[in-house]
């Protein structure tokens, strides 16, 4: 456990307040092939440094895609980012869409709906 805390990354407001934690994580597809994607680890309440005593850590959920307007809600601050999937997720969302549960290729969402 202590090692995959140390390949957390900070994701921050531009004022330093912590809105969660970046995970890179090792994904397979139904072929087989491995690959990593970014996901972010996001927190309930955002984490002020600079406080004595900071609030109690709690992760909501992991996002690999796009989520808008992330609202820091530490006191005085209430700046907004974007956490914007990346091309890594894209592709192996596009791997999900494509095969079925059988692992077949779906031609209906290759070729577009007809």
């Amino acid at each position: 456990m202590n090692d995959q805390l140390n390949k957390l990354r900070q994701w921050k407001c531009r004022n330093g307040h912590i809105l969660g934690m970046v995970e890179r994580v090792k994904v397979e597809n139904s072929l087989g092939e491995i690959g990593h994607v970014s996901r972010l680890l996001l927190l309930r309440r955002a984490i002020d440094l600079s406080q004595m005593y900071p609030e109690e850590v709690d992760i909501i959920g992991a996002l690999e895609g796009t989520m808008l307007h992330i609202r820091c809600d530490v006191t005085g601050c209430g700046e907004v980012r974007t956490w914007e999937i990346g091309q890594d997720a894209i592709e192996r969302l596009m791997e999900m869409l494509s095969t079925n549960a059988y692992g077949e290729t779906n031609k209906r969402m290759i070729e577009g709906v007809k």
